[in-house]
């Protein structure tokens, strides 16, 4: 029993990963375009690169 219990518990902890690497991506993509839009978010990249 334990054998056949292991990989079910290694496959919901994967997959809880993986869901919450794709939720991380997902506001990684969100903020990229946040800052990609948002006008005022401009000028600190811009000031960082100058530095």
């Amino acid at each position: 029993n334990k054998t056949t219990t292991m990989p079910r518990s290694r496959i919901t902890s994967w997959s809880f990963c993986f869901s919450v690497f794709l939720f991380l991506m997902w506001g990684f993509v969100h903020l990229i375009v946040l800052m990609n839009t948002g006008p005022e978010k401009w000028s600190l990249p811009t000031i960082w690169k100058l530095n």
